[in-house]
């Protein structure tokens, strides 16, 4: 299998930006495998995800964004380029219902869903684990708990594993 790029986009609707986009992943030896874009109307936005093919591909994550910063900047874009082979961290907040959670564990382990680590987040120590996995466990998020809600970065203290 080969490896693959992600290019993400956002920026201002205009004409032009699918066209100027493709020909330029062409340009560098690109094999477009997939593109995705949608159009908010409301908000005159434009997004669009390309996913490519980087074996005669020519220019390296430093050239690329040399070589790309005039398209960018010419149509006032965002945009990210992720390389397909890292691998992302994911944390996935479970509800009581666990067909959920076995269905996006099974998408995880056929490929479907692709992600490196997955740590499952549950909010009850009363859940019953059938999946086989470690759970990190946030008690105190229980309806009715007069504790406060904490912000994500001191979520990380006093959790428990099982």
């Amino acid at each position: 299998m080969s490896r693959t790029a992600v290019l993400l986009v956002d920026c201002p609707d205009a004409k032009g930006i699918v066209a100027s986009v493709s020909t330029f992943l062409y340009s560098h030896g690109a094999n477009i495998l997939g593109s995705d874009q949608h159009q908010d109307n409301q908000a005159g936005l434009f997004f669009m995800r390309v996913e490519f093919d980087l074996t005669d591909f020519t220019l390296d994550p430093p050239n690329f964004a040399r070589e790309f910063q005039p398209i960018a900047g010419r149509y006032q874009m965002q945009w990210r380029l992720e390389d397909t082979a890292s691998r992302t961290r994911v944390a996935l907040f479970v509800s009581r219902h666990q067909h959920c959670l076995v269905d996006l564990l099974h998408r995880h382990q056929t490929g479907e869903l692709p992600g490196g680590e997955i740590a499952p987040i549950r909010m009850r120590d009363r859940w019953l684990n059938s999946t086989g996995c470690r759970f990190i466990t946030f008690p105190w998020m229980e309806r009715g708990n007069s504790q406060p809600r904490q912000n994500k970065s001191a979520c990380s203290m006093g959790t428990r594993s099982t």
